[in-house]
């Protein structure tokens, strides 16, 4: 906040303090509004002063932001992938296919690993074949070597 505040004054100006009642320019260094009597550090929402930090983004009390909006969707819908677990046979029967299926992943992430130095040599040899290059300008792709 206080890298703000001085980005703000090497800009030329401050930040005007607005009250929350009646949106006047309060010009008092304690925020108190000569028109209506409001306090302009409050929130606007919850009327709640944050003594620590006068000029905060967020209101510590309910996350009120007078400078932006945060919007937030969750969709949620029931999965029919999942059998449900209902007694301790159950659980131990989940607790097995979840092993197997960890494995299995796992076995196939280790092949993918060790197909990659192959992979990413042979791609490495194409692109430095002076041939592939050329037959890539000829079709309109690269234009030249590398």
């Amino acid at each position: 906040a206080a890298a703000a505040a001085a980005a703000v004054a090497a800009a030329g100006g401050a930040e005007r303090l607005l009250c929350p009642r009646c949106s006047r320019a309060v010009s008092d260094r304690h925020g108190i509004c000569r028109h209506c009597g409001d306090n302009a550090y409050q929130c606007r929402q919850c009327r709640n002063i944050n003594f620590d930090q006068l000029d905060a983004f967020l209101c510590n009390e309910c996350g009120f932001c007078k400078h932006a909006r945060f919007d937030f969707q969750l969709r949620a819908r029931p999965s029919r992938e999942a059998e449900p677990v209902a007694t301790p046979e159950d659980r131990i029967a989940a607790l097995a296919t979840v092993e197997r299926e960890l494995s299995a992943s796992a076995e196939k992430r280790a092949q993918l690993a060790a197909a990659r130095a192959p992979l990413a040599a042979l791609v490495a040899r194409v692109r430095a074949s002076p041939a592939v290059v050329v037959g890539l300008a000829a079709l309109g792709g690269e234009s030249g070597p590398r």
